[in-house]
Formats: C-alpha cells, structure tokens, sequence
C-alpha cells in the first residue's frame, strides 16, 4: 500500500515508523523544512518540503497513485483541505485527518470525511475524574471505528506488568502493544520483547474495553 502522510511531528514519526514496519511505500510532505530533515535522518526516507495543501505541492511528491492519504497538520482547515484535494482532485478513497476542536469532528463527517480523529476526546482529567486511571496520559478515540490508543508511562517500579514480555501478559485479546518508546528509541515489539521501567507504552484497544485494559496496566504486583 502506498500512503502518504502530510504533516505532523511526533505524531508523523510514530505513523512512519509504524507503516515502514508493515514494508509499506511512503510519501511524506512536512512543511517545517528543519523537521523534514529530522524525520529523513532518523526514518531514513526521502521527506519533501513544502506545503501540503497545494495541489502542485502534492502531485510533485506523488499522491495520484496512494492507497491512503493521513493529514496531520496542527490547523483543522488544512487537514480538511489536504483530505478534500485527495479525495476530489485525485480520487483517493481512503482519507484519514486530525483534528483539534472536537467540534469539528461532526462537521468534517458532514461533510465527507468519514475517519477524523480527535486528541480532545478522553483526555488525562476526563479518565482521572471517570475513572481513576491515574497514569494514563492520553487516549485518542477514532471515531468510526470507536477505537481507542492509549498513551501510559510507566512510572511506578511496582508495576505488575514491568520485566514481562508481552506474550506473558494477560487479556490480550482485548488490546495489542503496538508501539514502545524507550528513551530516544520507538520500538515494535514482538511476543519477547520485554517491557522496563520508564517505557511508555502505545495500545490500541476497543473503546468498550478501554476501562478494563488500563485497570490491567495499572495493576501492582502482588
């Protein structure tokens, strides 16, 4: 699958370093010159500089064949720009954008763009005052498919699930570790990779069994 990805920075890396896993083809468009080179350097792939909402911008970097079009960009409108250009100049189906005012999340869907995603849903004080998930740090809620990832740290030494790996832990039909930052390192873990103290773990669950996943993850050794 060829993917484009426009925009973002942390979150652009996480998503490259997780397609370039899968051995997916990217085309990667930032506009901050000095962060293209980052994500170049330390993805080792080619990052073209320039602004993504332009059509020619687009088309030099290769979007007329891409199976799936991701618009992170820090500005909702560009995000909505960058999906309407690949949907409707380019005629690419699957179109996937963030957005930061959760209100926009209804009025994107409106008007056509059927995957948007909110950071505002679920975060730390939300989960706090819910439920008392206190090392949770964010949790991003997709919102047609009612998927949650969550972001945790772990902090505390007395965590049950620290010096496991993950084909040690339980109830893993209701979530999967997809990512690990360790340090200065993004890590996709395998069955014996084994989770430390200070990692910070990325999990995707269901938006039902998100409750239940991080009173897991919280649990303290007995």
């Amino acid at each position: 699958m060829k993917v484009l990805i426009a925009g973002g920075q942390n979150e652009a890396d996480f998503i490259i370093k997780m397609f370039k896993e899968e051995k997916h083809q990217l085309v990667v468009i930032n506009s901050d010159i000095n962060y293209c080179k980052l994500l170049s350097r330390e993805n080792h792939i080619k990052v073209y500089s320039g602004d993504p909402t332009q059509i020619s911008v687009l088309t030099d970097a290769g979007i007329q064949d891409c199976d799936l079009v991701v618009a992170l960009c820090s500005k909702d409108e560009d995000n909505f720009v960058i999906c309407q250009i690949a949907s409707k100049v380019f005629d690419i189906q699957k179109v996937v954008c963030i957005v930061s005012n959760p209100k926009n999340v209804d009025v994107f869907h409106n008007l056509g763009i059927k995957s948007v995603v909110s950071s505002a849903f679920l975060l730390l004080q939300t989960i706090k005052a819910e439920a008392e998930f206190e090392n949770v740090v964010k949790a991003l809620t997709f919102e047609q498919d009612k998927i949650a990832m969550l972001e945790f740290k772990l902090n505390e030494p007395d965590s049950a699930i620290i010096g496991k790996t993950l084909a040690e832990l339980e109830n893993t039909k209701l979530y999967t570790i997809a990512c690990i930052y360790r340090e200065t390192q993004a890590i996709i873990p395998s069955g014996n990779t084994e989770i430390k103290l200070g990692d910070k773990l990325f999990i995707v669950t269901t938006y039902l069994d998100k409750d239940e996943v991080v009173r897991y993850i919280q649990k303290k050794k007995s």
